[in-house]
């Protein structure tokens, strides 16, 4: 599963795609991610949920409530060498 989900852009900042939703005991949290093609959709949605549930209760105390994740794109491996052009 590693490298399942993706950041195409180095210079993106590391919240965009997460959002969080904060009461006196919870967390609903939503992030919007790009998986590499050929990746099990359903099992990296299962990972992230299960990890950032574990996480969020262990270091915070709060109850995660929900876990909405979109997928908002599939990135091909052979995209970047399309995109960049090659210095010579």
């Amino acid at each position: 599963m590693t490298g399942a989900v993706t950041n195409t852009s180095s210079s993106m900042p590391s919240t965009q795609g997460v959002s969080v939703e904060v009461g006196k005991q919870e967390a609903i949290i939503s992030l919007n991610i790009i998986v590499e093609y050929g990746a099990q959709i359903p099992a990296v949605v299962q990972a992230l949920r299960k990890n950032i549930s574990s996480k969020i209760q262990t270091l915070t105390g709060l109850s995660v409530k929900a876990i909405n994740v979109e997928i908002s794109d599939v990135h091909f491996p052979d995209e970047e060498q399309q995109e960049k052009p090659e210095l010579q």
